[in-house]
């Protein structure tokens, strides 16, 4: 089961057993995710070697066939752990602004009611 499986449930049964329409999210799970992706990014960030390549010396005389395989294949690794590391940092920032906007929206509607409810008073 997925991690973000949590943070939204479409609506339930309603009377008479048919489903209700909606989606519900939580804010709350959200932002839990969004501190789950970004320790991962601090992880991964921490672990990842540093962008230096060894030079053709520190394979030898015969190793130094190798030198250039080598150096792509650390090349397009370090773009790889890049990559990801980007990735997970966009994925916290959407999940932290999408948490945003569901309070906002949430926080407008409640609003809308409480007009509502307040016009039809004395």
């Amino acid at each position: 089961m997925s991690g973000v499986a949590g943070a939204g449930r479409a609506g339930g049964a309603g009377p008479g057993g048919g489903m209700v329409g909606g989606f519900a999210v939580d804010p709350a799970v959200l932002a839990a995710h969004a501190a789950a992706l970004e320790a991962a990014e601090r992880r991964l960030a921490g672990g990842a070697p540093g962008p230096a390549v060894p030079s053709t010396d520190a394979f030898g005389l015969v190793g130094r066939l190798f030198a250039g395989a080598a150096g792509e294949a650390a090349g397009a690794g370090l773009a790889a752990l890049e990559a990801a590391r980007r990735g997970l940092v966009a994925a916290a920032a959407a999940a932290r602004q999408a948490g945003a906007a569901y309070r906002e929206a949430d926080l407008a509607a409640a609003l809308a009611l409480e007009r509502a409810a307040g016009s039809g008073s004395p």
